[in-house]
């Protein structure tokens, strides 16, 4: 039982105790009044009767004393007058039977007023003729002290509705200041510090708010300190201090990481001789020429899906495209290249920019032999053109590919395999499964999601492509409920606010299947995306669909969006899982990534986990989970048409 409920029970008892105390004395008082009121009546009544029969008596005249009995007994409240003379045996008897209309049987039952009777010796001078007796009816007294009973129980009750209402509205008052603690104690276990309580007025209150407002805001600072020292960590690992991008170590982790896992897109090397030429000035301003350049190039770049701008040296700077066409990404650089040359134009140098076509897993060593080759071909024709090597064999025509994403959005040519993602203290213990869609070709062939995004989202076919491919996983597993799947999003639908309405019919739709679903992005589409991401996250709690984070770690921005997105798991940038071990800088850099996440009670998992040795080694990190190929992706769902989805909906 709550407080409030415990105070007002407290309450109304002590109440109704005292004020059933003043209605029964006030009852006993108006019984105790009627009771002495009827013995009056009988005893004033009794002296009367006898006088006014006192004249019939001698000569004797029965007509008379019949007459008077019936006038007395017409004119009270009198159950019984009964008269006998003692010479003649003559006897007169005068009964009512009186109405107590009203009163219910068993009250009449209490026998709270007496039944009150009186005999009289009737005489004539000294002479005794006979006896009268009267019994009094209490059937008028019970009825008027049934009425005061209903009329004192009446106020009794409204009187305790009235203090019962006004005692509600006290405790609720005294008490807000409670309910604004137990509030904030909620947030502060869900590791949100974003609201003080008010002070109360009351001072034991008082009290207990100031601890609990210094215990928030201390856990608030205690938290933004921690993301600070990871981001200080981060930053004196991975970012180059004048252009404030990612450093060679940072590349050189995304770039190993992407040639392994299918990679399709586009890697830019891209040199500016015109800083090199500033070492005869002031290293103030060729810092400046540096920090500007490199503000130019990522604003071409905001908004390209994983898009990686890293410094490489003095005057180099290298971009990875990750699922950018060839025509895409030429236009891209073109616009980079006019943008810097516009930047640098008092100066006689070209800007340099060479780019090579990657489709296939090869070697960090092999893609910059690549991409040097490409920029070495574009500095000696210096024809202010982006050089981009590619195998045209191995290049699908963009019209095909377009083609091809069109059908599968329209008949779902779309086809899934998942991967375990476990606990990391017990391999039996599965977490979910992540679900990777993979595009089926007429000719057999298959295409992961990597290497078409970008395609979709120019051609505006991801919010499509994302409602196809959640009609698809919720049709199976209403077929087949399995473990917990989890089916990423693409940027598109992150922004849509149509997509969350027809997300809300679908969830509605599939409520019986929603324990084993979820979703998940990447961290860019947070970043980019922040209010649409919380509108989302908002509809999923409300569905109690899984909601995770992907890709966490790979900008240089704090940590303060995950506090607001609340997610149920991050996943750890796979960057970082893939050199646990190579520097004792890095190592403490997971550690306090992996530590502030932690600290907001969100599930931390490991990705790209390919061998035991790397298993053994993420336990000193505190990881709670981890996926990776050392479990092989299987089979989820085999591509099915759009007459398969209406089969499938007709049964529902």
């Amino acid at each position: 039982m709550t407080l409030f409920r415990q105070l007002l029970a407290l309450i109304l008892l002590s109440l109704t105790l005292s004020l059933a105390g003043v209605l029964w004395l006030s009852f006993d008082n108006s019984r105790a009044f009627l009771a002495s009121q009827l013995t009056t009546d009988i005893d004033n009544t009794s002296v009367s009767l006898a006088g006014a029969l006192q004249p019939y008596l001698d000569p004797l005249e029965p007509v008379l004393i019949e007459s008077t009995l019936k006038a007395y007994a017409d004119g009270g409240f009198y159950q019984q007058l009964h008269v006998t003379l003692y010479d003649t045996e003559q006897s007169w008897t005068e009964s009512r039977e009186l109405s107590r209309a009203g009163v219910p049987d068993w009250f009449m039952q209490l026998n709270l007023l007496p039944v009150v009777e009186r005999r009289v010796i009737l005489t004539s001078g000294w002479m005794q003729y006979g006896e009268l007796t009267i019994k009094g009816h209490p059937g008028v007294a019970t009825q008027t002290l049934w009425q005061t009973f209903i009329q004192l129980l009446s106020w009794f009750a409204m009187i305790t509705l009235i203090i019962v209402a006004l005692a509600a509205l006290g405790i609720r008052k005294i008490l807000r200041p409670l309910q604004h603690i137990h509030q904030t104690s909620e947030r502060i276990r869900q590791h949100k510090f974003d609201s003080a309580i008010p002070l109360p007025k009351t001072r034991e209150l008082r009290t207990v708010v100031q601890a609990i407002n210094q215990m928030s805001q201390q856990l608030q600072q205690d938290f933004a300190e921690s993301d600070q020292r990871q981001q200080q960590l981060k930053d004196q690992a991975f970012r180059d201090p004048v252009s404030s991008l990612a450093n060679r170590r940072f590349f050189n982790q995304q770039l190993q990481v992407w040639l392994q896992q299918e990679p399709r897109g586009v890697l830019a090397l891209l040199k500016l001789p015109a800083l090199s030429q500033r070492d005869q000035q002031s290293f103030v301003e060729r810092d400046r020429a540096i920090a500007k350049a490199s503000q130019l190039m990522q604003q071409h770049l905001t908004g390209v899906s994983d898009a990686l701008l890293c410094r490489l040296g003095l005057d180099e700077f290298v971009v990875i495209l990750p699922g950018q066409s060839i025509e895409q990404s030429q236009r891209l650089l073109q616009q980079v290249q006019h943008t810097l040359q516009e930047l640098f134009s008092n100066s006689n140098r070209s800007i340099w920019i060479g780019a090579c076509w990657v489709n296939h897993p090869m070697s960090v060593s092999e893609a910059m032999a690549l991409v040097d080759q490409a920029l070495q071909q574009a500095r000696n024709e210096d024809d202010g053109q982006v050089h981009v090597l590619t195998e045209q064999a191995e290049v699908m025509q963009r019209s095909e590919l377009v083609s091809t994403l069109q059908q599968a959005v329209e008949h779902g040519a779309i086809s899934f395999s998942q991967q375990p993602v476990y606990a990391l203290l017990s391999e039996k213990s599965l977490v979910h499964y992540e679900l990777f869609a993979r595009l089926e070709f007429p000719i057999g062939t298959m295409l992961p999601a990597a290497s078409f995004m970008s395609t979709l989202d120019e051609c505006e076919l991801g919010l499509r492509f994302d409602q196809q491919a959640i009609r698809l996983v919720l049709a199976q597993l209403r077929k087949k409920p399995e473990a917990r799947v989890v089916l990423n999003l693409s940027a598109a639908s992150l922004k849509s606010t149509a997509f969350q309405r027809w997300l809300r019919t679908q969830l509605q739709d599939y409520v019986d299947v929603l324990p084993h679903f979820g979703l998940e992005c990447s961290e860019e589409s947070v970043l980019y995306n922040q209010a649409a991401v919380q509108s989302l996250v908002s509809l999923l709690r409300e569905f109690e669909v899984c909601f995770g984070l992907d890709r966490v770690g790979r900008n240089f921005a704090s940590m303060a969006y995950v506090q607001q997105i609340r997610p149920d798991y991050v996943k750890i940038d796979a960057a970082f899982t893939q050199s646990l071990s190579s520097s004792p800088q890095e190592s403490v850099f997971l550690t306090s990534l992996v530590s502030t996440i932690r600290a907001l009670s969100i599930q931390v998992l490991a990705v790209h986990i390919e061998d035991s040795e790397q298993l053994e080694q993420l336990s000193q990190y505190r990881f709670d989970g981890y996926q990776g190929y050392v479990h092989q992706p299987e089979p989820f769902l085999q591509s099915v048409s759009e007459q398969t989805l209406s089969a499938e909906g007709e049964t529902k």
